[in-house]
């Protein structure tokens, strides 16, 4: 029999799609553990509904958008329902097996936005936003650098973003951005005197674990094909930046409160990841080191000028809650230019000067904060658990 590369390219792809696929629960252990246990069934309600959801309003029109014929450069217009597609050859089997790897990256993309505005939306809102993400948002950018839009020639050597920094992390992080400053904070952020306080989440082994999933993500799989001996430098580079990240996270966190914290490194991680996922291709070991490294930074950096920049703000202000975190590490997308700011999953432990020596202090899970703001804090968690379960 002879032998046919497309059909190791299809097994790859399949592969890769269900790697990508286990981020799902990746993401879903990370934003579960990062908030508190009353709201778990309601995020994994959200990260369920993102690829049920998700996979067939991509199916119907969002896959025809990103990937249609493209003559105008903005937007695809045909292939809607996968009409296009011919089962009967090789080629069409490996278009399926593309269109299903391409629909959890979609499906990626929304589940970016529910941690920034966790624990205090209600679930039917959340739908409704995976629709207007996955029929319209995502694949209209997608298009542009991916299905030959305007923005994938765009200057000497194109517009380079090999596996997501952009289309995928950077639309859901600003995406998840926007949804934080619309909401609002969470009850018991801020205290009497405006200054943000933490709200740990129930489990940081959880959250761990989902980071653990996401280590390698869909980089390699971007190949979207197992003929591309390039597979083997994508994993290093992933891995190398990842590892940066956590340094960069953990020391610049050190530097910043004197303690080790563990949900910073972890965001440091995810930081690392989504800097390196534009270029993991193209970059060598030593500069993808570098990049993760300085994608940890952005991200304690970018929580410290979101939190202190908007101290005090009602609904209507910016709120740095489990994932938007998590949406400042999606926001790291400095090597493509973009500054996408990430999801980043700590509520964060600002103090203020001289807060850790007062002898007016109360520590509550290694957190200083004065006895005043904790009584606050503990009526605020009691009027907020009415509202336990789906929200």
């Amino acid at each position: 029999m002879e032998y046919n590369p497309i059909h190791l390219d299809i097994v790859w792809v399949l592969f890769a799609t269900a790697l990508v696929f286990l981020m799902q629960a990746g993401f879903a252990m990370l934003e579960a553990g990062a908030t508190r246990a009353k709201n778990a069934a309601n995020i994994i309600m959200k990260n369920v509904m993102d690829i049920s959801i998700g996979s067939l309003v991509f199916w119907m029109v969002g896959f025809g958008f990103m990937f249609g014929a493209n003559k105008s450069g903005w937007i695809g217009t045909n292939n809607f329902f996968l009409s296009e597609i011919d089962p009967s050859t090789d080629e069409g089997m490996f278009d399926f097996a593309f269109f299903i790897f391409q629909t959890v990256f979609a499906a990626t993309a929304v589940t970016l936005i529910s941690g920034a505005v966790a624990e205090r939306t209600k679930f039917i809102a959340y739908p409704m936003y995976t629709v207007a993400v996955t029929a319209f948002i995502y694949p209209v950018f997608g298009s542009w650098v991916w299905g030959g839009g305007w923005l994938s020639g765009l200057g000497e050597n194109d517009f380079i973003d090999f596996a997501g920094s952009t289309v995928v992390h950077s639309v859901g992080g600003w995406a998840a951005l926007a949804g934080a400053i619309v909401v609002g904070p969470r009850l018991g952020k801020f205290a009497a005197d405006k200054s943000p306080l933490a709200i740990p989440g129930h489990s940081i082994t959880l959250a761990a674990l989902g980071v653990f999933v996401l280590w390698f993500g869909f980089n390699a799989g971007s190949t979207v094909s197992g003929n591309d001996a390039s597979i083997a430098i994508i994993m290093v580079t992933t891995n190398l930046a990842a590892a940066a990240g956590a340094l960069g996270a953990l020391s610049l966190s050190y530097l910043l409160w004197k303690r080790f914290d563990a949900s910073m490194t972890l965001n440091g991680v995810i930081g690392g990841l989504f800097a390196i996922t534009a270029g993991t291709a193209n970059m060598s070991p030593g500069m993808a080191a570098l990049t993760g490294l300085i994608g940890g930074m952005v991200v304690v950096g970018a929580v410290l000028l979101l939190e202190r920049g908007n101290e005090g703000r009602r609904p209507g202000g910016c709120h740095c809650g489990p994932r938007v975190r998590r949406c400042l590490g999606h926001g790291c997308c400095w090597p493509v230019r973009f500054i996408r700011l990430r999801r980043c999953r700590r509520a964060v432990l600002w103090r203020r000067s001289g807060a850790a020596r007062s002898p007016d202090h109360r520590c509550r899970s290694g957190v200083p904060v004065r006895a005043p703001d904790f009584i606050h804090r503990l009526q605020a968690h009691r009027h907020d658990d009415r509202y336990a379960g789906f929200r």
